[in-house]
């Protein structure tokens, strides 16, 4: 089943202000086979569900529309195909009562004239204990479609220095003071690290860690945001980040 559940006009950003026209398209998927379980006459049906989620964008901003919805695409792609899952799982006799299920939800969290974030959700259960989440956030270059790292966002000098800004903040937003150990936020190792998800908002930086990478997976995801007035010593006119902390 396809459909679209929403339309909207969304406005992003401060002074580089873009107004584009987002239309969120949601494609659900199910398949079901039944089945002989091994060493058994008994007949049982295992079924495999996709659903996925994701925005169309259109901008008068030509080049912006089509590397976005180009990296959309890129992203989409890998949605399940349940069929194939299912049937090639029943050939090597791992067919399930319970079943399975992969969900991806695209979110566009900030564009600019300059660049624009995704964060793309994904949750799934292929039998076990429990299921799994996960999320990966990118951002990229509106203009090369150039996929940005750490050194194209900041200058580059003083990590460390930028790390324990970060930490202070995530340190301030959990109520653990400065002599406390970072585990007893439920962090594996008493050490800070910096987030291998880094998002842009119009707030400011938007850091998540996925389960497992920090702490257990009871603990979930770990959100926090850092306000760019925090940064600024690290953002200069050249990069990116600088029109959220010009007029700071």
């Amino acid at each position: 089943m396809k459909n679209f559940i929403k339309i909207g006009l969304i406005l992003l950003l401060t002074n580089n202000l873009m107004a584009i026209d987002v239309k969120i398209k949601k494609v659900d998927d199910k398949f079901c086979k039944e089945y002989t379980e091994d060493d058994s006459t008994q007949k049982s049906t295992f079924c495999m569900e996709a659903n996925l989620e994701y925005p169309i964008v259109s901008s008068d901003n030509v080049t912006f529309e089509k590397n976005i919805n180009y990296t959309i695409a890129k992203y989409r792609s890998k949605k399940v195909n349940t069929k194939k899952y299912v049937l090639d799982l029943i050939k090597k006799g791992y067919g399930e009562r319970m079943g399975h299920e992969d969900n991806m939800r695209i979110v566009l969290l900030l564009a600019t004239k300059k660049v624009y974030s995704l964060a793309i959700y994904q949750q799934a259960y292929s039998g076990g204990a429990h299921g799994g989440h996960s999320v990966e956030i990118v951002n990229y270059d509106i203009v090369s479609n150039k996929k940005l790292t750490f050194d194209d966002l900041f200058l580059d000098f003083g990590r460390k220095e930028f790390i324990k800004i970060i930490e202070k903040e995530y340190r301030r937003q959990n109520n653990l003071k400065p002599n406390e150990g970072i585990s007893k936020l439920d962090w594996f190792d008493n050490k800070f690290v910096l987030a291998k998800n880094i998002g842009i908002t119009k707030k400011g930086l938007y850091l998540e860690y996925n389960p497992y990478e920090i702490k257990p997976y009871s603990a979930g995801e770990t959100k926090v945001y850092i306000p760019y007035k925090l940064l600024i010593r690290f953002i200069n006119p050249d990069t990116y980040l600088y029109p959220f902390v010009e007029n700071l």
